[in-house]
């Protein structure tokens, strides 16, 4: 319980609208970073068919834009490793 209620006064002291169009952003972030390299967007339930096969990202709790453009690089250079084709640096000519 102390950690719910530690979440809760983040967000009232950030305020709900704020952290709700923080999220947001992160969200195009990430999914324009995922585009980029030539990835797609699936849903929770599609998730689960292709356990795996998929990589998780998420945007909620505390997090912000300098850990999603550090993240992005780092699946870019594990995708060329596992023998995906990118671009280098595709991650951030697609975010500017």
């Amino acid at each position: 319980m102390f950690w719910l209620h530690e979440a809760l006064a983040a967000i009232h002291e950030e305020v709900v609208p704020f952290v709700l169009g923080r999220h947001r952003r992160l969200s195009a972030a990430l999914h324009a970073g995922g585009e980029a390299m030539g990835l797609s967007t699936v849903t929770a339930g599609t998730r689960n068919c292709l356990a795996g096969r998929v990589v998780r990202f998420g945007v909620m709790g505390y997090i912000d834009l300098e850990t999603v453009l550090t993240d992005l690089p780092k699946l870019e250079q594990v995708l060329g490793i596992l023998g995906h084709r990118v671009a280098a640096g595709c991650v951030f000519i697609e975010h500017r």
